[in-house]
């Protein structure tokens, strides 16, 4: 939220910038939403990995998953890659183990419980709708691309969507103070998020994957 905006109650400006972050979504996966999400996330990290395979790729720290955090490079390990997955908590963890292992994909899970970034860098990294809800996006996005040696996979709230015209449509008509939203923030914005990513690297491509009913990545 820019400076002079309105704070929701509860919240805490933690960032220099004056934006709040946002809590993390629930953390289990609801209905066909959930199920469709996953799906269309599949099939396009399917397609950008069928291109350029990484030997070895890391999710986390942090995950804006309205969902099971920690699952979206199942992909690249079904093809051979090495993935870390990190989560808030080991129960978690365990989780993410128990959907790897039922794919019968363990053995390619590195799973690790906590909040920092590992020390050592991997071919590709996935953030997952995550700066909405980090202090500094700006600061988590650079520690993203320090770790990704050769790919950086970045998801955000398409600002052009049908789902956030419903929303704040939707929003207008709700009494009392209005909930802070991903698409709020100024990552889902492409005047804001473009610039950052040019100081890391090419960007060599985008896709608009189409979630119903919620705003879209």
């Amino acid at each position: 939220m820019p400076h002079g905006g309105r704070a929701c109650e509860g919240t805490l400006v933690t960032s220099s910038d004056g934006i709040v972050p946002l809590p993390p979504p629930a953390r289990r996966d609801v209905g066909l939403g959930s199920a469709y999400e996953r799906w269309a996330v599949y099939e396009l990290l399917g397609k950008w990995l069928a291109e350029e395979l990484p030997a070895t790729a890391l999710e986390g720290p942090v995950d804006g998953m309205a969902g099971i955090p920690g699952l979206h490079l199942l992909p690249a390990a079904a093809r051979g890659a090495r993935v870390t997955v990190i989560v808030p908590d080991e129960v978690g963890a365990e989780v993410v183990r128990g959907v790897y292992r039922t794919a019968g994909l363990e053995d390619r899970l590195d799973a690790r419980a906590g909040a920092s970034w590992p020390d050592e860098t991997f071919d590709l990294v996935l953030t997952y709708n995550a700066l909405p809800s980090v202090p500094d996006w700006k600061r988590y996005l650079a520690e993203a691309a320090a770790h990704a040696r050769r790919q950086l996979v970045v998801s955000v709230t398409h600002p052009g969507s049908y789902g956030v015209f419903l929303r704040r449509a939707l929003r207008l008509a709700q009494p009392g103070e209005k909930t802070l939203e991903p698409f709020d923030h100024p990552s889902s914005s492409p005047r804001a998020l473009e610039p950052e990513l040019h100081r890391f690297g090419r960007i060599t491509g985008d896709s608009y994957v189409d979630c119903p009913w919620w705003p879209c990545l």
